[in-house]
């Protein structure tokens, strides 16, 4: 699915459809430069996943790394957790295998931003988002489910 010159609500309103589509272990790749909104989407996917717009969604560049347990966000539902990777400070192979990453890929809900910082993905479920910055107000979005 591709999308150009999406505005950031626009942006929002695809990561939450993508949402409410995820019911398995995925792990969710955001390309793009910086600024490009790879955190808006996953903050959107995120509050949309646990149906909870108020939900706290911080961006994990500082922490590597954000934890949101189903159980806890979305207690009436059986949710999986979402782990959010910001892998941009990564520098080398070993830093990511400290993280524990490969370890949660099969059975939870993965988001990770600069995916290229990993050498390769051995998730089952992938999804590809492409965000492209256009100018200011605008993205181009593609989806590759």
């Amino acid at each position: 699915m591709q999308f150009t010159e999406c505005t950031i609500e626009l942006l929002e309103e695809k990561s939450y459809l993508l949402a409410r589509r995820i019911t398995q272990p995925t792990c969710i790749l955001l390309w793009g430069a910086v600024g490009a909104g790879k955190t808006v989407f996953a903050r959107a996917f995120i509050r949309s996943y646990y149906e909870n717009e108020a939900l706290e969604v911080v961006s994990p560049t500082f922490t590597i790394v954000q934890t949101y347990f189903g159980h806890e966000e979305c207690p009436s539902k059986e949710k999986l957790d979402i782990w959010h990777f910001d892998l941009y400070r990564i520098e080398n192979e070993r830093e990511v295998h400290e993280l524990d990453l490969r370890e949660v890929l099969d059975d939870n809900i993965c988001i990770i931003e600069w995916p290229d910082r990993l050498q390769e993905i051995s998730a089952q479920r992938v999804v590809n988002v492409y965000l492209n910055v256009i100018d200011e107000k605008y993205r181009d979005l593609a989806i590759q489910l």
